[in-house]
């Protein structure tokens, strides 16, 4: 029990005990925050000998916080010397102990941010290494504002597992910039709170869709759209594949013959390009972005890009209905068993008020589009990152596939799903893929309460909290050598070294992903067929680089080559029990960053080339206005000229400053610009890699989609310049005159001018006046 008798109190009578017979032994320690003085601030704490731990101490110490509420757990101790006590004999060894967690809670230091738009700069580059620079320098868990709305930021464990797994005080929140996910996603669980009704009622109803029974009958068809897979690759041997697109077409293929029993042909070897569904969920994620990065006002302006996502959204649920309404008059219809929709169109369970009920046919469309979004894009990014690292690390490719070859798969012979179930190694390959790369970076969490946070941080009711996912897997308390790829972590005889809330690819908690099980059959039977079946080679730069202002963790730029695999290693063969080889072949690079609160002055921005291709004037005219746009950004020494006057050989630089090249060139009936002719000649005789290894780059294509041979230059000259060693900073983009070319590329330069001013660390102050001039005058 607690006393409230101040320390200054005479002590020895508390040890007084005329009756020691009656009474259970006790002892006496002052307890006091850190920090203070316990002469004047302590109080005193009695410790039974019948306390076998320090939950009671916890839990009464826990109640002298008023007001606020201070779980237990987060009560934390020390002694006199600065020592972790965790046990009862240290408390009764230490005359005093020492609260390092204030019972009255302390204020988070804050990050000072830009009026208005807080800390959105670190959205500029790179949010995974900008929200790196800020964690180094304010600490573990800090406060900040975005656009006006104040909220939390942590990589803390155990602010991490307090917060993901305690629903009484901590919800899912669908805050900014998530939030711009509910316009496509809808009430779907994982667009909506935990408390929505809605989300209650499609998780109950849907555990039982996850089962293990309901796997097995799943695992056939993900390993028949496996074998559609190989097909497709079969018809491009040798050439150079963008493996994160062939990667989406196969994930979503399984979401959607899975989840509601359609065939969008997206593996059709003879190439009939997009169904309508999927052409607009492509559109629709990527304004996602978009919104995401010019703010939520976005998307309430009257221009064409915003209707024609309201096009899309229509079209994509009418095809949706239509599945349903199908599917109810087809011998189908009571059936559960035959897949996602099957569920959800027959399985029942009570209300708030006791009735049985199912899920609105509104509610099955928003489920269904959220399938779409959350069963594709991530699990695409890890076989996509998963392949390029076994490319990199042979000797974990090697090991891999003996273990293929010992559970008797092979390359004419499609795997069973017990078969890949027993794929130990390749799961431990999958789960550090995930940690490196978690393809969702962060996670965001509501207050319900005011609260103590571990370590003493108050955070009140109302505040939103962003939980650091890519911080977390990347702790080196937790993962020594962080940024090693090293499959071992995740061993049977290491996984259990992994400390909770550290891995949290799934989420976990309430929250946690009911498709876990489900996206890691899918991984496995995916990548086993496709490695048994091919070899994968990198095209150029070999090291996983991420899209640095995405919203999830997808590759950037990843080509890479299929050739048919002729063996499989002996699977009798001893298989090595180390990833081994040399520790710098295991490091991930990433993109350098410069803290956005240091702007270098203009002599130190790179030189700069404007380059162009133009054959009726609209690049040319685009060109010149992204110069005006980096000049008035403090990019003095920029040239704006065209390609055919560009000579890019002599880019190699001299003194060690790299240099920033914006290109954006048309098609003319698949041939260059007539300005461009004599250039492209040059670039496509150029052997060397490195004639361009100092130089970044970004690009934009203009064209009209109705031509066949749309973009055809724009795409040649991006994998060129990339082939002779430039780095991008941003994916390919283009415009499309058959639509709104005005509008994408007045988006793209916006989009350039945040980047090169994150790369680059030129004045965020410039920026901002550049874009609101752009934004006011369209």
């Amino acid at each position: 029990m607690l006393s409230s008798c101040p320390v200054s109190h005479e002590l020895s009578p508390l040890f007084g005990d005329n009756d020691a017979s009656s009474k259970v032994e006790c002892h006496f320690s002052i307890v006091v925050e850190k920090g203070k003085r316990p002469d004047k601030d302590g109080f005193i704490v009695s410790v039974s000998a019948a306390d076998t731990d320090l939950a009671m101490l916890r839990a009464n110490i826990a109640q002298r916080s008023t007001g606020i509420t201070m779980l237990p757990e987060a009560v934390a101790f020390e002694d006199e010397e600065g020592n972790e006590i965790v046990s009862i004999d240290q408390v009764q060894r230490a005359r005093v102990v020492y609260l390092t967690t204030p019972i009255a809670g302390l204020e988070a230091p804050v990050v000072r941010g830009y009026p208005i738009f807080g800390i959105a700069p670190m959205l500029f580059s790179d949010m995974r290494q900008q929200s790196i620079s800020y964690f180094d320098r304010y600490g573990d868990t800090f406060s900040y504002y975005l656009l006006g709305v104040k909220g939390y930021y942590t990589r803390d464990l155990a602010v991490t597992n307090a917060t993901i797994n305690d629903s009484e005080y901590f919800e899912k929140s669908m805050g900014y910039p998530w939030s711009e996910l509910h316009e496509l996603g809808g009430n779907g669980l994982i667009t909506s709170s935990s408390d929505d009704p809605d989300w209650k009622l499609a998780h109950r109803l849907l555990v039982p869709a996850f089962s293990a029974s309901a796997m097995n009958v799943y695992g056939h068809k993900m390993a028949e759209i496996s074998e559609q897979a190989c097909e497709w690759l079969d018809s491009h041997i040798g050439e150079p594949i963008e493996m994160f697109n062939f990667a989406t077409s196969v994930t979503f293929q399984i979401i959607a013959r899975i989840g509601f029993g359609f065939d969008f042909n997206l593996l059709d070897p003879a190439g009939t390009g997009q169904h309508p569904f999927t052409e607009g969920m492509d559109y629709c994620l990527k304004q996602m972005l978009v919104r995401f990065i010019l703010t939520p006002l976005w998307k309430y302006l009257p221009i064409a890009a915003n209707r024609k996502f309201a096009e899309h959204m229509r079209n994509m649920r009418a095809t949706v209905q239509q599945v349903i309404d199908e599917r109810r008059t087809s011998p189908d219809a009571a059936s559960m068993k035959k897949d996602l929709l099957g569920f959800m169109l027959n399985a029942r369970a009570p209300n708030e008020d006791g009735n049985l009920v199912g899920l609105s046919d509104r509610l099955i469309q928003e489920e269904i589009i959220t399938f779409g979004i959350a069963g594709t894009e991530t699990s695409s990014s890890t076989i996509s990152f998963a392949l390029q690292l076994l490319d990199k690390h042979r000797d974990v490719q090697h090991r891999a596939l003996q273990e293929l070859a010992a559970a008797g798969i092979t390359a004419d012979t499609p795997p069973t799903i017990q078969q890949t179930n027993k794929l130990t190694y390749l799961t431990q390959i999958i789960n550090e893929t995930l940690r490196l790369f978690p393809p969702v970076p962060v996670l965001l969490r509501k207050c319900k309460k005011d609260y103590i946070l571990p370590g003493g941080i108050i955070i009140r009711k109302g505040d939103q909290l962003r939980i650091y996912v890519w911080g977390l897997h990347r702790d080196p308390k937790v993962f020594p050598d962080p940024l090693k790829f090293d499959p071992n972590r995740f061993s049977p005889e290491n996984i259990k070294n992994i400390k909770p809330g550290s891995w949290v690819p799934f989420v976990s908690g309430s929250r946690a992903c009911l498709g876990r099980q489900f996206a890691m059959m899918e991984l496995r039977a995916v990548l086993a067929r496709l490695l048994s079946r091919y070899e994968f080679h990198v095209v150029g730069n070999d090291e996983p680089r991420y899209h640095p202002a995405k919203l999830t963790t997808s590759p950037m730029n990843l080509f890479m080559t299929v050739q048919k695999r002729t063996s499989l290693p002996d699977a009798n063969t001893p298989i090595a029990t180390d990833a081994g080889g040399n520790n710098d072949n295991y490091t991930v690079e990433h993109p350098a960053l410069h803290p956005l609160t240091h702007t270098v002055s203009a002599d130190k921005l790179p030189r700069t080339f404007v380059v162009y291709g133009s054959n009726m004037g609209t690049s040319e005219d685009y060109a010149t206005q992204i110069t005006g746009q980096l000049r008035r950004m403090g990019f003095a020494d920029i040239t704006l000229l065209p390609l055919d006057d560009w000579d890019f050989a002599s880019m190699q630089s001299a003194d060690g400053r790299r240099s920033l090249v914006v290109a954006i060139t048309s098609t003319y009936n698949g041939m260059p610009p007539d300005n461009a002719r004599n250039f492209a000649k040059l670039l496509d005789q150029g052997t060397r890699t490195d004639i361009l290894k100092d130089v970044d780059f970004v690009l934009f294509g203009c064209g009209n989609s109705l031509w066949h041979t749309f973009l055809k230059f724009p795409r040649h000259l991006y994998q060129r310049f990339v082939e002779l060693g430039a780095t991008p900073l941003t994916e390919f983009t283009a415009g499309d005159s058959n639509d709104d070319l005005d509008d994408e590329f007045m988006k793209w330069s916006l989009q350039v001018g945040m980047i090169v001013t994150g790369h680059y660390s030129s004045s965020v102050d410039a920026y901002i006046d550049v874009a609101t001039s752009m934004l006011s005058e369209n």
